[in-house]
């Protein structure tokens, strides 16, 4: 009697250890990312998604600033307004609610301008203190991260110009992959709260037409990977039939006692 239910008491634990098992396991193809469901409501890039490249929060700038249109370098890092220096450049970041601190003018608000629109308002802001001041900035942390669609080939890109598209910006990653979707390329955007998603078919010219969109400092370009699902499948049933066969085999051996 006591054997009986011992054995009782061991199959009931071996079936609840595999369904515990069969559970624990990964679903079939756990490596996607971002994934979006079928019926997501993607972003729309506006008009100016296709423009010049636009200050953002976290970014650093490089910037020189000259008196008489050019012809004096005008040192920055002194407080004192009529100073002048060689130095290079001096560099400054863009604090997370868009605002920059500079040198004599105090904090200005920089988000969301372009290149030319923000040395504009620097050049406005320092003629109070120097002759027709000259004013050029430039992005020193201009990066984006771009899955072509191959898993383990991901690259992260620094934007070397101002209006890098997003043509361009796959094309520096290596552009699509053979395991890649052109007709499913994400651009993923903003806040990582609230982030704008874009989705863009690269396969035609059509869509093409539909992706001239530029990219900004910290977007996220996901190409989605074609999967393999024969490969993936036997992966995961591996495990599975691993476990199983030893409890089959501990199950018999149980059942001969």
């Amino acid at each position: 009697m006591i054997c009986k239910d011992w054995k009782s008491t061991v199959k009931q634990l071996l079936l609840f250890s595999l369904i515990i098992s069969l559970y624990a396991c990964n679903p079939i193809n756990p490596s996607v990312m971002f994934k979006t469901g079928k019926k997501y409501n993607y972003d729309t890039p506006d008009s100016t998604a296709s423009g010049d490249y636009r200050i953002l929060p976290n970014d650093r700038l490089s910037i020189k600033l000259f008196a008489n249109e050019g012809f004096k370098l005008i040192d920055l890092t002194s407080s004192n307004p009529s100073s002048s220096g060689s130095q290079d450049f001096v560099q400054y970041r863009v604090n997370s609610d868009g605002t920059c601190e500079l040198p004599v003018v105090g904090l200005v608000n920089l988000n969301g301008l372009t290149i030319r629109e923000a040395e504009q308002k620097l050049e406005d802001m320092y003629e109070k203190f120097y002759v027709k001041p000259y004013a050029i900035i430039s992005i020193l942390n201009k990066r984006v991260t771009v899955f072509p669609g191959q898993y383990g080939q991901a690259r992260v890109v620094t934007l070397t110009n101002d209006n890098i598209s997003l043509i361009e910006g796959l094309a520096l990653a290596g552009g699509v992959s053979p395991n890649g979707k052109a007709f499913r390329v994400k651009l993923i955007r903003g806040d990582p709260k609230n982030p704008q998603v874009f989705l863009f078919d690269l396969s035609t010219i059509e869509g093409y037409k539909s992706a001239d969109i530029t990219l900004q400092g910290n977007d996220i370009v996901y190409v989605e990977a074609i999967p393999n699902v024969v490969r993936e499948t036997i992966s995961e049933i591996i495990p599975i039939v691993s476990i199983l066969s030893g409890t089959l085999t501990l199950y018999f051996l149980i059942t001969r006692l």
